[in-house]
């Protein structure tokens, strides 16, 4: 692979830095967790995922999956086009599970077992939309890797940063997952799938019309069901979370003030602007127009209006990438 850097330098694992304008590879690999500036198809157990510069997608230990990442299409402009950048980070084998273990043990525990107890830790391997939590661990790890090649200790210690935000998501999965209500674990596994497929449609589209037979399509689910099994794993609705995010990069918008309320509020998606000031001072406390001119409050309004993992604002995705 063209401009294939590896580094196997830490104990806590190691990072795979490329770049290709195409690419295959098919085996079983490390835990690890992947990310691309450009379109990436994997083939798992469970049927083929996508990834883009706006997801991550995680893999567990001896799990086989085969990679594909396409050719330009005919006709493109091979002077526009740019190869893919992959930016993979892989785990020793059983290093997320005492991860895991080690951020949930008690004092005590930690002392007498240093090195962790035996455990299992199995990542749900759906691509996830970047995060407040993972994300920029990974941006951090990306932007300083050049200089942490050559720096055991501080490569270390940025992996364990990363795989203790992994852990964090990871528990926030198994808590949607616990809340869906299912008997079986695998029909939990796969309703939530498909609520994240839903949840991304809305973080992608927040900003145009939305329906609910829409969504219901996206996560092959029945209207009612997709209402329910939002609210379980998110707690709130699709509707909510369209508003909280139309809301939110709203207020971001204003922030800036380089455009009027009207524009603002059609842009994100309100029709009228009497009704978006009407629900944005519910939420703000603060007109629109006050926002605009920089007459808003502080840190409190700057806090996302939904979780960091869930049903929040859209988060910008950096423009990491992976490949193995």
């Amino acid at each position: 692979m063209a401009g294939s850097d590896a580094s196997r330098a830490a104990a806590m694992g190691w990072v795979l830095h490329a770049r290709a304008a195409q690419y295959r590879w098919a085996g079983t690999g490390q835990a690890s967790i992947k990310s691309f500036s450009g379109p990436a198809q994997y083939e798992l157990e469970h049927g083929r995922v996508s990834v883009d510069p706006n997801h991550y997608l995680l893999l567990n230990d001896g799990e086989p999956y085969r990679i594909t990442i396409p050719p330009r299409p005919p006709g493109d402009n091979p002077t526009r086009a740019r190869d893919v950048e992959s930016f993979c980070v892989f785990f020793p084998t059983g290093a997320l599970a005492r991860a895991r273990w080690a951020a949930h043990a008690d004092l005590d525990s930690c002392l007498d077992a240093p090195d962790g107890r035996a455990s299992s830790l199995t990542l749900l391997n759906h691509p996830r939309r970047h995060d407040r939590v993972v994300s920029p661990m990974l941006s951090a790890l990306h932007h300083q890797y050049a200089a942490l090649r050559h720096d055991p200790l501080g490569l270390d210690e940025s992996l364990a940063r990363l795989m203790n935000a992994i852990v964090r998501v990871h528990d926030d999965t198994e808590r949607m997952m616990a809340q869906l209500g299912a008997a079986r674990p695998a029909t939990r596994e796969e309703l939530l799938r498909r609520v994240m497929i839903v949840r991304d449609y809305i973080h992608a589209h927040y900003a145009e019309p939305v329906t609910l037979v829409q969504l219901a399509r996206k996560g092959a689910l029945s209207p009612n069901r997709v209402i329910q099994a939002y609210r379980q794993a998110f707690g709130t609705t699709p509707h909510r979370a369209v508003r909280q995010l139309r809301l939110a990069e709203a207020y971001r918008r204003l922030r800036q003030g380089h455009t009027s309320v009207t524009e603002v509020a059609l842009a994100v998606g309100w029709d009228t602007p009497a009704a978006f000031s009407t629900a944005f001072k519910a939420v703000y406390g603060q007109s629109p127009r006050q926002v605009l001119h920089g007459q808003s409050g502080d840190s409190e309004q700057d806090k996302p209006l939904g979780p960091s993992y869930g049903g929040g604002e859209p988060v910008h995705a950096t423009q990491d990438g992976e490949k193995e």
